[in-house]
């Protein structure tokens, strides 16, 4: 018997197999997604790297020293970046770092920070401080908040955030504290959280990761003339290149 065939002029039983291929495709979109992001880092050459382990606050100016990334530097994929950089938030995130302190020490910080001003979160757009205060309000996590619609179109940028949130998980944090009562003179613990944070802001930019790659005196690159391009004078070398 001839197959009956729908208003495409294909078979029907076609025509519902690609309809079913392309439902399925849409359900699973975000599995798909994270199967794709797990096979990557299991091919990744870094698999396994503890990233925190080689991270190091003792230059503030070394965005990849920051992340453990001194090594890779210029080489360093988006993925690397990522992975490092979630590493390193369990390792500086000042609630962390507070919890790593003795009890003494938590004690005279307490005291410190009674004694300074609250800290300043002007910078922080009226919008994005309603957000994060109402969150902060209904026991919100620092993840579930960066993880809020609201946020995501701040950090990615619209007309609040033009240029996009910069430091946000700094941001999120500094309003926890503020809220708190928490606030007080900046921790070294602070310092290198917004460190941190600006490292990722930089390093995750394209155009600002090649502003800074230009610059950056600590990658190694061999500018080396090659033996067989070597010119005999200077006169040559404009010939030659």
């Amino acid at each position: 018997q001839a197959e009956a065939r729908g208003l495409s002029g294909y078979p029907c039983t076609r025509s519902f197999v690609n309809a079913g291929r392309t439902l399925h495709l849409l359900q699973n979109k975000e599995d798909l997604a994270k199967n794709a992001a797990n096979a990557a880092e299991e091919a990744s050459p870094t698999k396994g790297v503890d990233f925190a382990a080689m991270a190091s606050m003792a230059n503030k100016n070394d965005c990849y020293q920051m992340l453990g990334l001194q090594d890779l530097r210029w080489r360093a994929t988006q993925q690397d970046i990522k992975k490092a950089y979630r590493q390193c938030v369990l390792k500086y995130h000042p609630d962390k770092m507070s919890q790593n302190a003795t009890e003494n020490d938590d004690e005279e910080g307490k005291a410190e920070e009674g004694k300074g001003e609250t800290e300043d979160v002007s910078d922080i757009p009226k919008p994005v401080r309603a957000v994060i205060e109402k969150m902060l309000e209904q026991g919100k996590s620092d993840a579930a908040i960066l993880s809020n619609y609201q946020m995501e179109e701040f950090i990615q940028g619209n007309d609040v955030c033009p240029k996009g949130l910069e430091n946000p998980e700094e941001k999120v944090a500094r309003m926890r504290r503020v809220k708190e009562g928490k606030s007080g003179k900046e921790t070294e613990a602070d310092q290198d959280f917004k460190a941190l944070s600006n490292a990722m802001s930089i390093l995750s930019d394209v155009m600002k990761r090649k502003a800074y790659d230009s610059s950056d005196v600590g990658a190694e690159i061999d500018d080396s003339l090659p033996a067989d391009k070597k010119p005999k004078s200077d006169e040559e070398f404009f010939t030659t290149w």
